[in-house]
Protein backbone atom coordinates (compact mmCIF):
# COMPACT_ATOMS: atom_id res chain seq x y z
CA UNK A 1 0.00 0.00 0.00
CA UNK A 2 3.10 2.48 0.92
CA UNK A 3 3.93 1.59 -2.50
CA UNK A 4 1.12 2.22 -4.11
CA UNK A 5 0.67 5.54 -2.09
CA UNK A 6 4.37 6.61 -3.33
CA UNK A 7 3.26 5.95 -7.01
CA UNK A 8 0.29 8.20 -7.00
CA UNK A 9 2.61 11.21 -5.34
CA UNK A 10 4.84 10.45 -7.86
CA UNK A 11 2.39 10.86 -10.34
CA UNK A 12 1.10 13.78 -9.33
CA UNK A 13 4.63 15.29 -9.43
CA UNK A 14 5.65 13.49 -12.91
CA UNK A 15 1.96 15.53 -14.51
CA UNK A 16 3.69 18.67 -13.09
CA UNK A 17 7.38 18.36 -14.22
CA UNK A 18 5.94 17.71 -17.62
CA UNK A 19 2.96 20.24 -17.74
CA UNK A 20 4.40 23.01 -15.62
CA UNK A 21 2.16 25.75 -14.95
CA UNK A 22 2.35 28.52 -17.31
CA UNK A 23 3.14 31.95 -15.67
CA UNK A 24 1.10 34.93 -16.48
CA UNK A 25 2.94 37.65 -17.78
CA UNK A 26 2.38 41.32 -16.52
CA UNK A 27 3.07 44.39 -18.49
CA UNK A 28 7.02 45.65 -17.63
CA UNK A 29 6.91 47.73 -14.46
CA UNK A 30 9.33 51.30 -15.48
CA UNK A 31 11.24 51.63 -12.35
CA UNK A 32 9.78 54.08 -9.89
CA UNK A 33 12.34 57.14 -9.52
CA UNK A 34 13.36 58.81 -5.88
CA UNK A 35 14.04 61.98 -4.73
CA UNK A 36 15.92 62.73 -8.04
CA UNK A 37 12.96 62.94 -10.23
CA UNK A 38 11.47 66.16 -8.02
CA UNK A 39 11.90 69.53 -9.47
CA UNK A 40 11.92 72.74 -7.16
CA UNK A 41 13.00 74.80 -10.10
CA UNK A 42 8.83 76.37 -9.75
CA UNK A 43 8.98 76.01 -5.98
CA UNK A 44 11.83 77.77 -5.17
CA UNK A 45 11.40 80.88 -4.30
CA UNK A 46 7.51 79.53 -5.32
CA UNK A 47 4.61 81.54 -4.00
CA UNK A 48 3.48 82.69 -0.70
CA UNK A 49 -0.03 81.24 -0.09
CA UNK A 50 -1.79 77.40 -0.66
CA UNK A 51 -1.69 76.58 -4.43
CA UNK A 52 -5.75 75.39 -5.32
CA UNK A 53 -5.74 75.26 -9.18
CA UNK A 54 -3.59 74.72 -12.15
CA UNK A 55 -3.74 75.70 -15.69
CA UNK A 56 -1.31 75.43 -18.62
CA UNK A 57 -1.24 77.17 -21.77
CA UNK A 58 1.79 76.24 -24.45
CA UNK A 59 4.62 76.46 -22.31
CA UNK A 60 2.97 78.97 -19.54
CA UNK A 61 1.74 77.45 -16.45
CA UNK A 62 -0.73 79.23 -14.33
CA UNK A 63 -1.72 79.10 -10.58
CA UNK A 64 -4.16 80.41 -8.41
CA UNK A 65 -4.67 80.24 -4.58
CA UNK A 66 -4.94 82.36 -1.62
CA UNK A 67 -2.52 84.55 -3.28
CA UNK A 68 -4.62 85.06 -6.03
CA UNK A 69 -3.50 84.31 -9.64
CA UNK A 70 0.33 83.79 -11.33
CA UNK A 71 1.93 82.94 -14.40
CA UNK A 72 4.84 81.24 -14.39
CA UNK A 73 7.06 82.23 -17.42
CA UNK A 74 10.13 79.87 -17.28
CA UNK A 75 12.13 81.54 -15.10
CA UNK A 76 9.71 83.56 -12.47
CA UNK A 77 6.49 83.71 -11.66
CA UNK A 78 4.59 87.04 -12.47
CA UNK A 79 1.32 88.06 -10.64
CA UNK A 80 -1.38 88.71 -12.91
CA UNK A 81 -2.90 91.54 -10.62
CA UNK A 82 -3.85 92.40 -7.25
CA UNK A 83 -7.45 90.03 -6.38
CA UNK A 84 -9.13 90.33 -3.03
CA UNK A 85 -9.97 86.97 -2.43
CA UNK A 86 -8.51 83.27 -3.16
CA UNK A 87 -8.61 82.21 -6.52
CA UNK A 88 -10.10 78.31 -6.46
CA UNK A 89 -10.24 77.40 -9.90
CA UNK A 90 -8.24 77.90 -14.02
CA UNK A 91 -8.73 76.66 -17.33
CA UNK A 92 -7.55 77.73 -20.51
CA UNK A 93 -9.43 78.58 -23.89
CA UNK A 94 -8.30 77.33 -27.08
CA UNK A 95 -7.74 80.87 -28.13
CA UNK A 96 -5.53 81.13 -25.20
CA UNK A 97 -7.88 83.22 -22.90
CA UNK A 98 -7.35 82.56 -19.33
CA UNK A 99 -10.58 82.09 -17.26
CA UNK A 100 -10.89 82.40 -13.38
CA UNK A 101 -12.97 81.32 -10.76
CA UNK A 102 -12.78 81.51 -6.66
CA UNK A 103 -13.96 84.32 -3.89
CA UNK A 104 -12.42 87.60 -5.24
CA UNK A 105 -14.85 90.05 -5.93
CA UNK A 106 -12.29 92.61 -8.17
CA UNK A 107 -8.88 91.34 -10.35
CA UNK A 108 -6.37 94.42 -11.15
CA UNK A 109 -8.49 97.14 -12.35
CA UNK A 110 -11.46 95.07 -13.06
CA UNK A 111 -13.91 95.98 -10.30
CA UNK A 112 -16.89 94.30 -12.05
CA UNK A 113 -15.12 90.94 -11.62
CA UNK A 114 -16.86 89.03 -9.30
CA UNK A 115 -16.21 85.41 -8.42
CA UNK A 116 -15.91 84.84 -12.35
CA UNK A 117 -13.23 86.50 -14.68
CA UNK A 118 -11.40 85.94 -18.00
CA UNK A 119 -7.96 87.06 -19.31
CA UNK A 120 -7.06 88.18 -22.66
CA UNK A 121 -4.34 90.20 -24.03
CA UNK A 122 -3.08 91.30 -20.44
CA UNK A 123 -6.53 92.20 -19.24
CA UNK A 124 -9.37 91.26 -16.95
CA UNK A 125 -12.88 90.89 -17.90
CA UNK A 126 -15.96 90.50 -16.06
CA UNK A 127 -18.52 88.19 -17.14
CA UNK A 128 -22.62 88.23 -16.32
CA UNK A 129 -25.08 85.88 -15.30
CA UNK A 130 -26.57 83.59 -12.69
CA UNK A 131 -22.85 83.19 -10.37
CA UNK A 132 -23.50 85.43 -7.60
CA UNK A 133 -21.07 83.60 -5.02
CA UNK A 134 -18.08 81.45 -4.84
CA UNK A 135 -16.49 79.36 -7.95
CA UNK A 136 -14.86 76.43 -7.05
CA UNK A 137 -14.88 74.22 -10.38
CA UNK A 138 -13.82 74.90 -14.01
CA UNK A 139 -13.92 72.50 -16.94
CA UNK A 140 -14.01 73.27 -20.69
CA UNK A 141 -15.24 70.53 -23.37
CA UNK A 142 -14.33 69.60 -26.59
CA UNK A 143 -15.98 72.57 -28.24
CA UNK A 144 -14.70 74.60 -26.21
CA UNK A 145 -17.66 74.94 -23.83
CA UNK A 146 -16.70 76.55 -20.35
CA UNK A 147 -18.20 75.00 -17.03
CA UNK A 148 -18.15 76.10 -13.61
CA UNK A 149 -19.31 74.33 -10.36
CA UNK A 150 -19.40 76.11 -7.02
CA UNK A 151 -21.61 77.59 -4.09
CA UNK A 152 -23.28 80.00 -6.33
CA UNK A 153 -27.18 80.20 -7.07
CA UNK A 154 -27.70 76.50 -9.18
CA UNK A 155 -24.34 75.11 -8.34
CA UNK A 156 -23.78 74.53 -11.72
CA UNK A 157 -23.49 76.86 -14.90
CA UNK A 158 -22.15 77.01 -18.62
CA UNK A 159 -20.95 80.01 -20.84
CA UNK A 160 -23.07 81.30 -23.59
CA UNK A 161 -21.93 84.25 -25.07
CA UNK A 162 -20.42 85.50 -22.29
CA UNK A 163 -23.17 85.16 -20.01
CA UNK A 164 -23.37 82.25 -17.17
CA UNK A 165 -26.68 80.37 -17.41
CA UNK A 166 -27.55 77.28 -15.07
CA UNK A 167 -27.09 74.13 -16.60
CA UNK A 168 -29.85 72.34 -16.59
CA UNK A 169 -31.94 72.56 -13.25
CA UNK A 170 -28.69 72.91 -11.41
CA UNK A 171 -27.80 70.83 -8.33
CA UNK A 172 -28.84 71.38 -4.77
CA UNK A 173 -25.78 72.30 -3.24
CA UNK A 174 -22.14 72.97 -3.53
CA UNK A 175 -20.33 71.38 -6.50
CA UNK A 176 -16.32 70.99 -5.76
CA UNK A 177 -15.25 69.60 -8.94
CA UNK A 178 -15.70 69.02 -12.53
CA UNK A 179 -14.88 66.91 -15.52
CA UNK A 180 -15.75 66.27 -18.74
CA UNK A 181 -14.98 62.85 -20.57
CA UNK A 182 -14.33 61.98 -24.42
CA UNK A 183 -17.81 62.17 -25.19
CA UNK A 184 -18.12 65.88 -23.63
CA UNK A 185 -20.39 64.41 -20.68
CA UNK A 186 -20.13 66.68 -17.66
CA UNK A 187 -19.60 65.23 -14.19
CA UNK A 188 -20.02 66.86 -10.91
CA UNK A 189 -18.92 66.13 -7.49
CA UNK A 190 -19.45 67.84 -4.06
CA UNK A 191 -21.73 68.38 -1.48
CA UNK A 192 -25.45 67.82 -2.96
CA UNK A 193 -27.43 64.73 -3.71
CA UNK A 194 -25.49 61.74 -4.43
CA UNK A 195 -22.66 63.66 -4.63
CA UNK A 196 -21.84 62.84 -7.99
CA UNK A 197 -24.30 63.42 -11.46
CA UNK A 198 -23.46 63.55 -14.84
CA UNK A 199 -24.83 66.06 -17.50
CA UNK A 200 -25.43 64.18 -20.71
CA UNK A 201 -25.94 66.83 -22.64
CA UNK A 202 -29.49 67.15 -22.27
CA UNK A 203 -30.20 65.66 -18.10
CA UNK A 204 -28.88 65.27 -15.50
CA UNK A 205 -28.06 61.69 -13.87
CA UNK A 206 -27.44 60.65 -10.69
CA UNK A 207 -25.08 57.90 -9.26
CA UNK A 208 -27.92 57.03 -6.68
CA UNK A 209 -26.11 53.11 -6.42
CA UNK A 210 -22.61 54.44 -5.44
CA UNK A 211 -24.49 56.27 -1.89
CA UNK A 212 -21.34 58.18 -1.29
CA UNK A 213 -21.53 59.51 2.69
CA UNK A 214 -18.67 61.99 1.85
CA UNK A 215 -17.65 65.34 -0.21
CA UNK A 216 -16.38 64.58 -3.61
CA UNK A 217 -13.46 66.95 -4.34
CA UNK A 218 -11.63 65.76 -7.25
CA UNK A 219 -12.42 63.85 -11.06
CA UNK A 220 -10.76 62.46 -13.63
CA UNK A 221 -11.34 61.06 -16.90
CA UNK A 222 -8.39 58.76 -18.34
CA UNK A 223 -7.79 58.28 -22.03
CA UNK A 224 -10.46 55.30 -22.20
CA UNK A 225 -12.77 57.06 -20.16
CA UNK A 226 -12.49 55.15 -16.88
CA UNK A 227 -14.37 57.85 -13.95
CA UNK A 228 -12.05 58.57 -10.87
CA UNK A 229 -13.39 59.86 -8.28
CA UNK A 230 -11.60 61.21 -4.85
CA UNK A 231 -12.94 62.98 -1.64
CA UNK A 232 -14.06 62.64 2.01
CA UNK A 233 -16.17 59.34 1.89
CA UNK A 234 -16.23 56.43 3.25
CA UNK A 235 -18.99 54.24 1.25
CA UNK A 236 -18.96 53.06 -0.72
CA UNK A 237 -15.06 52.17 -0.45
CA UNK A 238 -12.62 55.13 1.06
CA UNK A 239 -11.69 58.14 -0.09
CA UNK A 240 -10.91 56.82 -4.08
CA UNK A 241 -12.92 54.76 -6.55
CA UNK A 242 -13.06 54.17 -10.06
CA UNK A 243 -15.74 54.30 -12.09
CA UNK A 244 -16.63 51.77 -15.84
CA UNK A 245 -19.69 51.08 -16.40
CA UNK A 246 -19.34 49.34 -12.70
CA UNK A 247 -17.61 50.36 -9.46
CA UNK A 248 -13.75 49.27 -8.63
CA UNK A 249 -11.16 50.30 -5.66
CA UNK A 250 -7.90 50.77 -5.97
CA UNK A 251 -7.02 49.36 -2.95
CA UNK A 252 -6.22 52.51 -1.37
CA UNK A 253 -5.96 52.64 1.89
CA UNK A 254 -5.06 56.18 3.93
CA UNK A 255 -5.15 58.09 6.73
CA UNK A 256 -6.78 61.49 5.08
CA UNK A 257 -9.45 62.52 2.08
CA UNK A 258 -8.27 62.74 -1.36
CA UNK A 259 -8.35 66.57 -2.82
CA UNK A 260 -6.60 65.98 -6.56
CA UNK A 261 -6.45 63.77 -9.48
CA UNK A 262 -4.36 63.83 -12.82
CA UNK A 263 -4.20 60.61 -14.86
CA UNK A 264 -1.35 60.17 -17.38
CA UNK A 265 -1.22 58.48 -20.61
CA UNK A 266 0.04 55.09 -19.40
CA UNK A 267 -3.02 54.11 -17.28
CA UNK A 268 -1.75 55.35 -14.37
CA UNK A 269 -3.17 57.94 -12.13
CA UNK A 270 -1.59 60.19 -9.68
CA UNK A 271 -3.42 60.78 -6.16
CA UNK A 272 -3.20 64.10 -4.18
CA UNK A 273 -4.65 65.09 -0.70
CA UNK A 274 -4.17 65.62 2.77
CA UNK A 275 -3.03 62.27 4.01
CA UNK A 276 -0.03 61.25 5.55
CA UNK A 277 -0.15 57.76 5.20
CA UNK A 278 -1.46 55.67 2.46
CA UNK A 279 -1.55 51.24 2.27
CA UNK A 280 0.43 51.69 5.63
CA UNK A 281 3.51 53.48 4.10
CA UNK A 282 4.61 56.56 5.55
CA UNK A 283 7.41 57.40 2.68
CA UNK A 284 5.20 59.23 0.58
CA UNK A 285 2.77 61.96 2.33
CA UNK A 286 0.03 63.75 0.48
CA UNK A 287 0.93 62.14 -2.88
CA UNK A 288 1.39 58.50 -4.45
CA UNK A 289 0.58 57.07 -8.21
CA UNK A 290 -0.89 54.14 -9.57
CA UNK A 291 0.49 52.78 -12.36
CA UNK A 292 -2.61 50.78 -13.42
CA UNK A 293 -1.14 47.39 -11.00
CA UNK A 294 0.78 48.59 -7.72
CA UNK A 295 1.24 51.66 -6.02
CA UNK A 296 4.32 53.69 -5.04
CA UNK A 297 5.35 57.02 -3.51
CA UNK A 298 6.88 60.03 -5.52
CA UNK A 299 10.32 59.59 -3.86
CA UNK A 300 9.83 61.15 -0.28
CA UNK A 301 6.45 62.53 -1.26
CA UNK A 302 5.85 66.23 0.61
CA UNK A 303 6.44 67.71 4.18
CA UNK A 304 5.61 71.13 5.69
CA UNK A 305 7.08 72.33 8.72
CA UNK A 306 4.60 74.01 10.85
CA UNK A 307 1.99 71.27 10.02
CA UNK A 308 0.77 68.64 7.76
CA UNK A 309 1.30 68.83 3.77
CA UNK A 310 -1.26 68.37 1.51
CA UNK A 311 -2.25 68.50 -2.35
CA UNK A 312 -4.58 70.28 -3.68
CA UNK A 313 -4.24 70.77 -7.23
CA UNK A 314 -2.64 68.33 -9.87
CA UNK A 315 -1.61 68.85 -13.70
CA UNK A 316 0.03 66.52 -15.76
CA UNK A 317 1.76 67.28 -19.36
CA UNK A 318 4.17 66.10 -21.26
CA UNK A 319 5.67 63.35 -19.15
CA UNK A 320 5.63 65.88 -16.25
CA UNK A 321 3.33 66.49 -13.34
CA UNK A 322 2.87 69.31 -11.76
CA UNK A 323 1.78 70.14 -8.15
CA UNK A 324 0.46 72.56 -5.78
CA UNK A 325 -0.58 72.52 -2.52
CA UNK A 326 0.53 73.62 0.94
CA UNK A 327 4.04 72.28 1.51
CA UNK A 328 7.56 73.30 1.81
CA UNK A 329 9.45 70.70 0.59
CA UNK A 330 9.11 67.70 -2.15
CA UNK A 331 11.37 65.21 -1.70
CA UNK A 332 14.46 66.46 -0.24
CA UNK A 333 14.21 69.96 -1.73
CA UNK A 334 13.30 72.89 -0.28
CA UNK A 335 9.56 73.94 -2.40
CA UNK A 336 6.75 76.44 -1.58
CA UNK A 337 4.03 75.18 -2.60
CA UNK A 338 4.52 74.02 -6.02
CA UNK A 339 6.69 71.78 -7.55
CA UNK A 340 7.11 69.71 -10.31
CA UNK A 341 7.46 65.51 -10.92
CA UNK A 342 9.38 64.37 -13.80
CA UNK A 343 6.89 61.20 -14.81
CA UNK A 344 6.10 58.87 -18.06
CA UNK A 345 5.06 59.15 -21.03
CA UNK A 346 3.10 56.31 -23.22
CA UNK A 347 1.62 55.35 -26.60
CA UNK A 348 -0.45 52.96 -28.37
CA UNK A 349 0.92 52.52 -31.81
CA UNK A 350 -2.18 53.76 -34.33
CA UNK A 351 -2.91 52.21 -38.03
CA UNK A 352 -0.79 54.40 -40.21
CA UNK A 353 1.65 56.10 -37.78
CA UNK A 354 4.79 55.18 -37.77
CA UNK A 355 7.05 57.94 -35.71
CA UNK A 356 5.51 58.70 -32.13
CA UNK A 357 7.20 61.29 -29.74
CA UNK A 358 7.76 60.61 -26.33
CA UNK A 359 8.36 63.26 -23.48
CA UNK A 360 9.64 63.14 -20.16
CA UNK A 361 9.93 66.95 -18.26
CA UNK A 362 9.00 68.18 -21.37
CA UNK A 363 12.55 66.36 -23.35
CA UNK A 364 11.21 64.21 -26.30
CA UNK A 365 12.08 60.89 -26.73
CA UNK A 366 11.35 60.13 -31.05
CA UNK A 367 10.86 56.54 -32.18
CA UNK A 368 10.40 56.20 -36.32
CA UNK A 369 9.00 52.59 -36.75
CA UNK A 370 10.56 50.90 -39.79
CA UNK A 371 9.33 47.41 -39.41
CA UNK A 372 6.63 47.16 -35.99
CA UNK A 373 6.79 43.61 -35.44
CA UNK A 374 4.13 43.21 -32.73
CA UNK A 375 4.89 45.93 -31.04
CA UNK A 376 1.60 47.21 -29.48
CA UNK A 377 2.85 50.43 -27.46
CA UNK A 378 5.78 52.23 -26.16
CA UNK A 379 6.62 53.74 -22.62
CA UNK A 380 9.29 55.88 -21.22
CA UNK A 381 10.53 57.32 -18.16
CA UNK A 382 13.25 59.88 -17.04
CA UNK A 383 15.43 59.22 -14.22
CA UNK A 384 17.21 62.49 -13.32
CA UNK A 385 20.17 60.77 -12.25
CA UNK A 386 23.42 59.01 -13.13
CA UNK A 387 22.57 55.54 -14.34
CA UNK A 388 24.10 53.20 -11.81
CA UNK A 389 26.55 51.54 -14.32
CA UNK A 390 28.32 55.13 -15.37
CA UNK A 391 31.39 55.42 -14.12
CA UNK A 392 32.37 58.93 -12.33
CA UNK A 393 33.90 59.92 -15.89
CA UNK A 394 31.22 58.99 -17.44
CA UNK A 395 28.07 60.09 -14.76
CA UNK A 396 25.85 63.09 -16.87
CA UNK A 397 22.83 62.77 -14.42
CA UNK A 398 20.30 61.59 -16.95
CA UNK A 399 18.93 57.89 -18.35
CA UNK A 400 15.85 56.74 -20.00
CA UNK A 401 13.67 53.74 -20.03
CA UNK A 402 12.59 52.75 -22.73
CA UNK A 403 9.84 50.14 -23.42
CA UNK A 404 8.35 48.84 -26.30
CA UNK A 405 5.68 46.36 -25.56
CA UNK A 406 3.39 43.51 -27.30
CA UNK A 407 0.16 43.24 -26.30
CA UNK A 408 0.34 40.88 -23.69
CA UNK A 409 2.69 43.22 -21.88
CA UNK A 410 5.95 41.26 -23.21
CA UNK A 411 8.65 43.08 -24.59
CA UNK A 412 8.13 43.54 -28.37
CA UNK A 413 9.90 41.73 -31.03
CA UNK A 414 10.71 41.35 -34.79
CA UNK A 415 11.34 45.22 -34.84
CA UNK A 416 13.15 47.77 -36.09
CA UNK A 417 12.84 51.90 -35.56
CA UNK A 418 15.16 54.65 -35.62
CA UNK A 419 16.13 56.16 -32.00
CA UNK A 420 16.25 59.99 -31.80
CA UNK A 421 17.35 60.83 -28.02
CA UNK A 422 17.27 64.78 -26.84
CA UNK A 423 21.02 65.60 -25.30
CA UNK A 424 21.24 66.82 -21.73
CA UNK A 425 21.77 70.86 -21.24
CA UNK A 426 25.52 71.62 -21.73
CA UNK A 427 26.13 68.75 -24.21
CA UNK A 428 26.77 69.20 -27.80
CA UNK A 429 26.70 66.62 -30.48
CA UNK A 430 29.81 66.01 -32.93
CA UNK A 431 30.78 63.70 -35.10
CA UNK A 432 32.35 61.05 -32.00
CA UNK A 433 28.82 60.75 -30.74
CA UNK A 434 27.20 58.08 -30.94
CA UNK A 435 24.69 55.96 -29.64
CA UNK A 436 26.10 52.93 -27.38
CA UNK A 437 24.37 49.88 -25.91
CA UNK A 438 25.07 47.40 -23.40
CA UNK A 439 25.43 44.02 -24.29
CA UNK A 440 27.69 41.42 -22.67
CA UNK A 441 28.93 43.23 -19.81
CA UNK A 442 30.53 45.63 -22.78
CA UNK A 443 29.49 48.96 -24.48
CA UNK A 444 28.98 48.24 -28.03
CA UNK A 445 29.06 52.14 -29.74
CA UNK A 446 27.26 52.46 -33.46
CA UNK A 447 27.52 54.72 -35.77
CA UNK A 448 24.74 57.68 -35.40
CA UNK A 449 23.95 61.00 -36.99
CA UNK A 450 23.30 64.07 -34.96
CA UNK A 451 21.76 67.61 -35.03
CA UNK A 452 22.72 70.50 -32.77
CA UNK A 453 20.96 69.22 -29.86
CA UNK A 454 19.89 65.41 -30.65
CA UNK A 455 21.58 62.05 -32.05
CA UNK A 456 19.84 58.96 -34.04
CA UNK A 457 20.70 55.54 -34.50
CA UNK A 458 18.55 53.70 -37.04
CA UNK A 459 17.49 50.11 -37.68
CA UNK A 460 17.56 49.50 -33.70
CA UNK A 461 16.55 45.52 -33.14
CA UNK A 462 16.80 45.38 -29.54
CA UNK A 463 15.80 47.64 -26.90
CA UNK A 464 17.99 46.94 -23.82
CA UNK A 465 20.77 49.52 -22.67
CA UNK A 466 21.22 52.76 -24.40
CA UNK A 467 23.44 55.86 -23.70
CA UNK A 468 24.60 58.62 -26.06
CA UNK A 469 27.73 58.02 -25.87
CA UNK A 470 31.34 58.15 -27.93
CA UNK A 471 34.14 55.90 -29.38
CA UNK A 472 35.42 54.79 -25.56
CA UNK A 473 31.80 54.49 -24.05
CA UNK A 474 28.79 56.44 -22.88
CA UNK A 475 29.22 59.52 -21.76
CA UNK A 476 24.86 60.90 -20.99
CA UNK A 477 21.52 58.96 -21.02
CA UNK A 478 21.25 54.99 -20.55
CA UNK A 479 17.99 52.80 -21.07
CA UNK A 480 17.38 50.34 -18.87
CA UNK A 481 17.57 46.92 -19.88
CA UNK A 482 14.05 45.09 -19.85
CA UNK A 483 12.88 42.37 -17.77
CA UNK A 484 9.48 40.60 -18.02
CA UNK A 485 7.57 40.80 -14.36
CA UNK A 486 6.62 37.26 -13.52
CA UNK A 487 4.89 36.21 -10.66
CA UNK A 488 6.13 32.09 -9.15
CA UNK A 489 3.27 30.92 -9.41
CA UNK A 490 5.06 26.90 -9.58
CA UNK A 491 4.61 26.78 -6.02
CA UNK A 492 1.02 27.79 -5.83
CA UNK A 493 -0.44 26.00 -9.08
CA UNK A 494 1.37 22.43 -7.50
CA UNK A 495 -0.23 22.55 -4.61
CA UNK A 496 -3.90 21.50 -5.82
CA UNK A 497 -1.76 18.56 -7.62
CA UNK A 498 0.52 17.62 -4.24
CA UNK A 499 -3.39 17.84 -2.18
CA UNK A 500 -5.04 15.71 -4.96
CA UNK A 501 -2.23 12.87 -4.38
CA UNK A 502 -2.32 12.89 -0.77
CA UNK A 503 -5.98 12.17 -0.79
CA UNK A 504 -5.76 9.33 -3.66
CA UNK A 505 -2.77 7.69 -1.32
CA UNK A 506 -4.83 8.52 2.17
CA UNK A 507 -6.66 5.34 1.78
CA UNK A 508 -3.70 3.27 1.59
CA UNK A 509 -1.90 4.50 3.76
CA UNK A 510 -4.98 4.31 6.91
CA UNK A 511 -5.61 0.58 5.53
CA UNK A 512 -2.13 0.15 6.08
CA UNK A 513 -1.69 1.87 9.37
CA UNK A 514 -4.60 -0.33 10.43
CA UNK A 515 -3.05 -3.43 9.08
CA UNK A 516 0.08 -3.14 11.29
CA UNK A 517 -1.23 -2.51 14.03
Amino acid sequence: MIQRALSYFLIALLFFLLFPPSATAHPLALDTPGNENWDNTLGNPGLSGFVASLALNGTTLYAGGSFGAAAWNGTEWNSLGNMNGAVYALATAANGDLYAGGAFTEIGSCTECQYSAYLHEANWNSLDGVIDNMVLALAIDSSGKIYAGGDFTNHIATLNNGSWTALGDGLDSTVFSLAVDSNDNVYAGGYFAYNLAEWNGSTWQSFSEANFDGGIYALSVDDVDNLYVGGSFNNPYPYLIRYSSTWSYLDFYSDGSVSALATDHCGGLYVGGGFSTYNSSTASPAIAYWDGMSWSGLGDGLTLESGSPSVQALRYHNGTLYVGGEFDQAGNQSASNIAAWTGRDCTPLSPGVSTYTLYSDNLPVTIEITQPGNISSLRVQRHNQSHPSATTPLQTGYYWQIEALANDGTPATDFSLNLTLTTPPGMTPDDKDKLCRFSNDQWVCAASSHTTNTITLKNVTALSDWTIGDNAGPTAIQLSKFQTVQPNNGIRNVLPLLVISLILSLPALLAKRNKTG
